[in-house]
């Protein structure tokens, strides 16, 4: 018997730390992710430091960290917001602004909550590692905080301004989610975004050669510490009845998020629709594989779709 709570207690710690792993990991900083940009993309990282910094009051009262990119062409009523993915900050969505630049769109781009600038605010709760302040909440709350930019943005700058979406990898998924509460928005662009959070763990367990399983007690223990469960966490039910004209890329080479991923999102969307995949891309690496190839996609779907 006294072997057998043993063995529980290890099990039930050992769920907690995949729990706690999965959404407490290492972030960048705002300087490491300019440092990658310039090196992988020094089109994009032309930007950095050329926005108009200020901050937005996002869900539940938490401080949004943004920037305002102006296009030199622009009208001043074309916008696209820009969402970046998990561990980067608002840098690691500045790859994507030239296009939108170019085409007279203004860009927005902030640091998700508990990245960037974003990171650490308040207090932290005792102990460390049970606190919420800082968790990944994979789309949940992040989709709910970039209802409040879409809604910062037409008060700052005008009711009647258009508005798209671009998001990559978590971005993406909370661009999806977000489009379940019916944003006054003309357009969504998603790349590499996940259609629920578990198969994307299931895969990171087989990286770490832990039983794929595993996930399933891991949510339970996150459900219980950090009340939110990853089998709830399914982007792709936000969009079954979504008419918000939605573009999706996706890199065919992507270990992390698996191609499988986009065909599911692609499937459940209910209104216009594009998909495109790109040949050995990895994981967030589809502009960089073909850049030219990318923006004229962009621009062909915004065309189709009349903005």
């Amino acid at each position: 018997m006294i072997i057998l709570i043993i063995i529980l207690i290890i099990f039930i710690i050992f769920s907690y730390s995949l729990a706690a792993y999965a959404v407490r990991g290492k972030r960048s900083s705002l300087l490491e992710t300019s440092t990658y940009e310039q090196k992988t993309y020094p089109r994009g990282a032309a930007y950095i430091n050329k926005g108009t910094a200020y901050t937005i009051e996002g869900f539940e009262g938490y401080t949004l960290h943004a920037e305002h990119i102006k296009s030199p062409s622009g009208d001043g009523k074309h916008f696209v917001i820009i969402t970046h993915g998990h561990t980067s900050t608002r840098y690691g969505a500045i790859k994507y602004v030239p296009i939108y630049i170019n085409r007279g769109y203004d860009c927005i781009i902030y640091d998700l909550r508990g990245h960037g600038e974003n990171l650490y605010q308040g207090k932290r709760k005792m102990p460390l590692r049970l606190g919420k302040k800082e968790i990944c909440w994979f789309s949940r709350k992040e989709s709910k905080d970039l209802l409040k930019v879409i809604e910062d943005t037409r008060n700052r700058f005008g009711s009647d301004v258009l508005i798209g979406l671009h998001g990559e990898s978590l971005g993406a998924a909370s661009t999806l989610a977000a489009l379940a509460e019916k944003p006054d928005v003309a357009f969504a662009v998603e790349d590499c975004g996940f259609a629920d959070i578990v198969n994307v763990q299931k895969v990171g367990l087989k990286f770490m050669h832990i039983p794929t399983f595993m996930v399933y007690p891991a949510s339970v223990m996150c459900r219980l510490i950090y009340g939110y469960s990853f089998t709830s966490t399914r982007p792709v039910d936000a969009i079954k009845d979504n008419e918000v004209p939605l573009l999706v890329i996706h890199g065919e080479a992507d270990d992390f998020i698996l191609l499988d991923n986009a065909k599911r999102i692609f499937e459940a969307q209910k209104g216009f629709k594009r998909m495109e995949i790109f040949p050995g891309a990895g994981h967030a690496m589809s502009l960089i594989s073909d850049p030219v190839r990318y923006e004229k996609i962009v621009n062909e779907f915004l065309d189709s779709i009349g903005f």
